[in-house]
This record gives structure tokens, C-alpha cells and sequence, in this order.
């Protein structure tokens, strides 16, 4: 399985810095820069990936250090 810390790596030095990226843009990147096995293709009761759940934890728990920001929610 394909942990945090080697996504965070993939995004690291994949994710152009200074710039808005869609989330569906992160994943392809990641996708596309790690040898995935079965473990992270499975899905969860919501049919997710379970790599993409490790995208989304990397970036929520990097966020909440004040290491990255997310775009601001409209109210």
C-alpha cells in the first residue's frame, strides 16, 4: 500500500508550487507517479479508492499544520 508520506512525496515534488490546483488534478498526478497495488485500489462502501482517502488525509492533515491552503469556501 502506497502510504501518506509517499504521496505527500509524489505531491511534493509533482504540484507546481504557489498555484490552485483542483483536487482531480492532484489525484491524476498521483496516479499517474506511483505503482498503485491492490490494497490501494481498493474501495471503500462509497466505491473510493482507498488511495484517493490517502490523498485526501495527506492534504487535510498538511492543511491543519498551516503547511498548505485550501481554496476559501464561498459562504
Amino acid at each position: 500500500m502506497t502510504g501518506r508520506v509517499a504521496i505527500w512525496n509524489i505531491m511534493l515534488e509533482n504540484i507546481p508550487r504557489r498555484q490552485w490546483i483542483s483536487i482531480g488534478e492532484i489525484f491524476s498526478i498521483v496516479e499517474s507517479r506511483s505503482d498503485l497495488d491492490n490494497e490501494d485500489l481498493e474501495l471503500n462502501p462509497l466505491q473510493v479508492p482507498r488511495w484517493k482517502i490517502n490523498v485526501r488525509r495527506a492534504l487535510m492533515n498538511k492543511k491543519r499544520a498551516g503547511r498548505i491552503q485550501g481554496r476559501k469556501k464561498l459562504r
